[in-house]
């Protein structure tokens, strides 16, 4: 009887070391994946982040370079200093991308509409950086000190509103 208790008390103890170990390992396995997804998560981040400063630089350029060939009409060069047809050709791919987390975007800024988010959250935590570069031109009417969050203001409002400058020459 009692070699049949010591022999189950072995078992418990070889079962408790065994779930011990399985359990160690799922630690370790956790915490390199959770490192994994921070590294990933990281570089994801960091090309964001570059593809966003490429946008915003193309966006200064055209603006400068639209201001430069216009200097007798402020107004166009300001309120429409992209051709939709460079921008969305070159952007193609980022077009429906998050400026903040590259998910797909659902909104666009309403004071460049450029800027593309994935909701209000990320547009509101881009809102720092993009700021600066929204707002850079003072003789455009800025319509509100946040940026917009409807998501009604589109690329397609943009290509309408400069076609109807187009036509107005």
């Amino acid at each position: 009887m009692q070699a049949v208790r010591q022999t189950e008390d072995r078992v418990a103890e070889v079962k408790r070391r065994a779930e011990e170990a399985v359990n160690d390992v799922k630690r370790q396995a956790v915490i390199e994946l959770q490192k994994a997804v921070a590294a990933a998560e990281s570089k994801a981040n960091e090309l964001v982040a570059a593809e966003r400063a490429k946008m915003e630089k193309l966006l200064l350029e055209t603006r400068k370079h639209t201001e430069e060939n216009n200097p007798n009409h402020p107004a166009e060069t300001t309120e429409n200093s992209l051709s939709p047809p460079q921008t969305v050709q070159s952007a193609s791919s980022q077009q429906n991308s998050c400026w903040n987390c590259g998910r797909k975007a659902h909104e666009t800024c309403s004071g460049c509409n450029v800027a593309r988010y994935c909701g209000p959250f990320c547009q509101h935590k881009d809102w720092e950086n993009h700021h600066q570069v929204c707002s850079k031109d003072k003789t455009r009417p800025i319509r509100s000190a946040t940026p917009s969050t409807t998501g009604s203001t589109t690329i397609q409002t943009h290509v309408n509103s400069v076609e109807q400058v187009k036509f107005k020459k």
